[in-house]
């Protein structure tokens, strides 16, 4: 389960029901983040294994490569050079997860 403020991004990346929403102010991350922790303490949550089995099926390699292509295609007017591609042309300092994203989506 997360905690999270409502400024953006998680609510797109994972399923809603796994998420605590809370507006950005101390004092509501605290009161979502109380929410949750009790919520694990009395077991009302889903196990981790459950979690990954929900979310893992949403993020793979096809998919990503996709959205991918999705997104450049949406910003196919700009001129700039998309980071993927800056990424996978620059081979100095590649760690094996950058080399293998790039063979994934086909970029080198």
């Amino acid at each position: 389960m997360w905690s999270v403020s409502r400024v953006g991004g998680i609510p797109e990346v994972l399923p809603k029901d796994l998420i605590y929403m809370a507006e950005p102010s101390a004092s509501a991350i605290i009161s979502a983040l109380n929410t949750v922790i009790e919520k694990i303490k009395l077991g009302k949550t889903p196990t981790k294994h459950e979690m990954h089995g929900r979310i893992a099926p949403l993020y793979t390699w096809p998919k990503v490569k996709r959205t991918l292509k999705q997104t450049q295609r949406l910003l196919g007017q700009s001129t700039a050079e998309p980071v993927t591609m800056k990424l996978c042309r620059s081979r100095t300092g590649q760690s094996e997860s950058t080399t293998l994203l790039c063979n994934k989506l086909r970029l080198t």
